[in-house]
C-alpha cells in the first residue's frame, strides 16, 4: 500500500539512509517496498496484499530520529534497530499495531519517556529498551500487557518502583544497581509466567 511504502522511506531518510552499512535496494522505484533487501519481510495478507511484517535493521549504522510514520505499518510484528546511533524520542505512534509482537532498540541513544500507548499493542511479547538514556517512570500502561515474557530496560535512566506482578507475569527476582551517571535506577528482572 502507498502507507507502507510511505512509511518505509520515511524510515530510510530520517536515519540516514544513504549512509547505512547495508543499503540493499531500498528506494528502488522498480521494486515492491518487499523486495528491497533481506531487512524487510513480509507476508501475504489476504486483504491488503504484501505487507511488512518485520524491519530487522540492527547494526546498520542507522542515525537520525525514529519517525512517527512506522504507525502507518499496520502489520508490523517485529521491529528490530539494535546497535545503531538512534537518537530522539520513541515515537508513541509506534504501539498503535496490534500485532507487533517484538520491539528491540536496545544500544542506541534513545531519549525521553516510554511511550503511555505502550499497551495499545496488546501482543507485546518481547522489550528491549535497555543500553539507551529512556527516563522518566515506567508508564503504568505497562502493566496491561498481558503476554508480556521479557522485559529489558537496564542502563537507562529510568526512576521510580515496578509492582510486583507485570501483566500476567511474576517477578520473581528484582534488584537495582546504584544510580551512575548514565542511570538513576537500573532493574533486573526474573520473571515467569
Amino acid at each position: 500500500s502507498f502507507k507502507q511504502r510511505y512509511a518505509c522511506l520515511v524510515l530510510y531518510f530520517s536515519t540516514n539512509g544513504n549512509a547505512w552499512k547495508e543499503r540493499e535496494d531500498w528506494l528502488n522505484a522498480t521494486l515492491h517496498e518487499c523486495d528491497w533487501g533481506k531487512s524487510i519481510i513480509c507476508k501475504q495478507d489476504p486483504t491488503e496484499g504484501r505487507v511488512v511484517a518485520e524491519l530487522e535493521i540492527s547494526k546498520n549504522n542507522l542515525r537520525g530520529t525514529l519517525p512517527r510514520e512506522l504507525g502507518l505499518l499496520s502489520q508490523l510484528e517485529i521491529l528490530k534497530l539494535s546497535n545503531n546511533m538512534l537518537q530522539g524520542t520513541i515515537p508513541s505512534s509506534l504501539f498503535n499495531q496490534t500485532k507487533l509482537a517484538n520491539v528491540e532498540l536496545s544500544s542506541n541513544n534513545l531519549t525521553g519517556s516510554i511511550p503511555a500507548t505502550i499497551s495499545m499493542a496488546p501482543n507485546l511479547d518481547s522489550i528491549d529498551m535497555s543500553d539507551n538514556m529512556v527516563d522518566g517512570s515506567i508508564p503504568d500502561s505497562l502493566y496491561d500487557l498481558s503476554v508480556l515474557r521479557s522485559l529489558r530496560l537496564r542502563n537507562n535512566r529510568l526512576s521510580g518502583k515496578l509492582i510486583s506482578e507485570l501483566g500476567n507475569l511474576k517477578v520473581l527476582g528484582m534488584h537495582t544497581v546504584p544510580p551512575t551517571p548514565r542511570n538513576t535506577v537500573t532493574y533486573h528482572l526474573s520473571i515467569r509466567q
